[in-house]
């Protein structure tokens, strides 16, 4: 059966790996030439600023593992050989973790964040780092790398405008680029930019998901959001991330000893694997459900809703179909025109200006962030106030979970330049998602799932499931059942398949030993004119075990130059192309004045890559 790389889940991605169908390294090559053809060239997504500078012999190293593990009887590892991207803010060993900020650019990681240590040893691999603004600190405003854009609607943003900092993970993941991406969230970092793209979004209750290692915007609501493409491929990423973390530091929530924290075993299916509640049986889970349905976010201005929400009438409709979806399945959907969640946190917006005078900002003699005095009461504070204001209502009118848009609108993508596009880009229910700083800093989890696109922006939007504290396993459950019955992903219309992201039959079984190697690549730019073209001379040397020499194949933007390529008999090789001018990527003054660097897509990607009969090896260089 043939693989398409475009919509991959995982499970395609791990069949086609075991059966020898394709390698890591051809896989990676494939996603890495899919990145030159619309991150970079032709749509100029920028969702993938920096790339893995050794993808392609991790990749390597995972079909020789893989090899390995089969001829010993061993186990294959749960991700092996599986490609994904991590947003700036996470750090991973030996790469730069600038969080999107010209003032960290240089800043490069010691160790890996605990997320991408447990993905590394699943046998993951990292193709790159994805786009953020600056230090998380919102949502589509343009950092170091710049932004990411929509590869819906380039007339639309890929993200909440003030609250949508995971938006190159999100991009990258709905363009096919990985597999998966992981994203973070403070407000809805995670949450917004996976409603944009038609993505799967996981924000956890507290402490199921570790965030050491990760930029640290508010210790109090950080969470690791994964982004995937179906629930299952979800389910997948949490029996590798859903696991105890040994070290504590830097994660506040399992850090402080005021708040009982659960494990995250807490939240494992009783069968062990979250995978399990994927089976088509999950649908039955939701008859008898009740679910509630806020008004506020279905276009009423009930009891305590200081600030109304919008609603696009095409997200309505959306909802409406999801709605219908559900209670076909058997769920009584019950709308409730009071939400204490939400109206009674935004009360505080309401006080006067000078409330905020009469509370201490500062103290002398703190040494480290738990000794802050009033930290307990200020934890347990909000603890309590979800309880009151979500589980106890919840209790009273015997909800299960609750239910509504992610968004009502979806900002245009020059709402940084053009008023009238900022003001709209700035309501509520479009600068964050719905539920704004309320979900995160209550630890209320939620999944989200595409209702589908709509029909005059081509945008998606995505239906959110919330529900009370570590009832995380059931929010999950109610949201692989609705992808089943009313679940509405569409892949995205500018990024579609290439020739080379259809693998048609296997190139045999990966075994024995890696019988090419792709020794240090070369390339160096001459005769540069007017207009930016150039010539590129490129330039290395290819090993293979047994007779003869592997085949080489040399792509450049993506386009493949392999027939251009002069090979010695001893496995030297060089070839010349000649290149247009690389895009560059437009930044507004004051970052200018900051510090910008340069962005994969204002480079030139090559890739080099040897062998055959199931076993290659490969190299990346990214030319200035």
């Amino acid at each position: 059966m043939a693989l398409n790389l475009v919509e991959a889940s995982i499970i395609d991605l791990k069949n086609a790996l075991d059966s020898g169908t394709i390698t890591s390294v051809e896989l990676c090559t494939r996603y890495l030439l899919r990145i030159s053809a619309y991150d970079c060239r032709e749509t100029q997504l920028n969702s993938i600023p920096i790339l893995n500078p050794s993808v392609l012999q991790d990749a390597a190293e995972s079909d020789a593992q893989r090899a390995a593990d089969k001829a010993a009887g061993r186990p294959i590892r749960p991700l092996e050989g599986i490609p994904y991207t991590v947003k700036d803010s996470y750090q991973v060993k030996g790469m730069t973790a600038a969080a999107g900020s010209p003032a960290l650019t240089g800043f490069v990681a010691n160790e890996d964040a605990f997320t991408v240590q447990k993905l590394r040893e699943a046998g993951a691999i990292l193709i790159g780092k994805t786009n953020m603004p600056p230090m998380a600190y919102g949502g589509m405003q343009r950092g170091a790398y710049g932004r990411a854009e929509s590869p819906y609607n380039g007339t639309y943003l890929t993200a909440a405008f003030a609250s949508g900092s995971s938006n190159g993970s999100a991009t990258s993941t709905a363009a096919s680029f990985a597999a998966f991406g992981l994203g973070a969230e403070t407000v809805s970092s995670g949450r917004s930019p996976a409603s944009n793209n038609g993505l799967v979004a996981y924000t956890p209750s507290r402490g199921m998901l570790s965030i050491r290692g990760n930029w640290p915007l508010y210790p109090t609501c950080d969470v690791v959001v994964p982004h995937t493409r179906t629930v299952s491929d979800l389910l997948a990423l949490l029996d590798v991330l859903a696991v105890p973390d040994p070290r504590a530091a830097c994660d506040l929530w399992r850090e402080q000893s005021f708040i009982p924290i659960p494990s995250p075993t807490a939240i494992h299916p009783s069968s062990g694997s979250f995978l399990d509640i994927a089976n088509p049986s999950v649908v039955s889970s939701l008859r008898g459900k009740r679910i509630a349905i806020p008004r506020m976010y279905i276009g009423h201005n009930d009891e305590g809703c200081h600030n109304p929400v919008a609603l696009r009438p095409s997200i309505a409709a959306l909802f409406d179909n999801a709605r219908r979806a559900l209670t076909s399945a058997g769920a009584e959907l019950i709308e409730t025109p009071d939400f204490p969640l939400i109206t009674n946190y935004e009360k505080l917006a309401h006080l006067p200006p000078s409330a905020g005078g009469t509370v201490a900002n500062r103290s002398n003699g703190v040494t480290a962030p738990l000794a802050y005095p009033g930290l307990p009461d200020a934890l347990r504070a909000l603890e309590a106030a979800r309880q009151r204001d979500l589980e106890a209502w919840m209790d009273a009118r015997g909800f299960d979970a609750v239910c509504f848009p992610a968004n009502g609108d979806v900002g245009r993508a020059d709402a940084d330049r053009v008023d009238d596009s900022a003001r709209a880009a700035w309501r509520n229910g479009v600068y964050y998602s719905n539920g704004n700083r309320v979900l995160r800093h209550l630890g209320v989890p939620t999944v989200s799932v595409c209702m589908g696109v709509m029909d005059d922006t081509g945008m998606p939007c995505n239906v959110t499931f919330a529900g009370k504290a570590y009832a995380d396993r059931e929010l999950l459950e109610v949201a692989a059942a609705f992808e089943r019955v009313g679940g509405g992903r569409v892949s995205p219309g500018r990024t579609p398949a290439l020739g080379s992201d259809v693998v048609l039959e296997p190139r045999g079984e990966v075994g024995g030993k890696v019988r090419a190697s792709v020794g240090e690549v070369k390339a160096e730019k001459e005769g540069l004119k007017e207009d930016g073209s150039f010539v590129l001379n490129i330039s290395g040397k290819v090993e293979g075990e047994g007779e003869g020499l592997p085949p080489l194949r040399v792509f450049v933007d993506g386009e493949d130059v392999s027939e251009r390529v002069k090979m010695e008999s001893d496995g030297a090789w060089q070839c010349t192309v000649e290149r247009p001018a690389p895009p560059t990527l437009w930044h507004p003054e004051y970052l200018k004045e900051a510090g910008v660097e340069k962005v994969l897509l204002e480079k030139t990607l090559v890739l080099a890559v040897a062998g055959g009969r199931g076993s290659e090896d490969g190299q990346v260089l990214v030319v200035e």
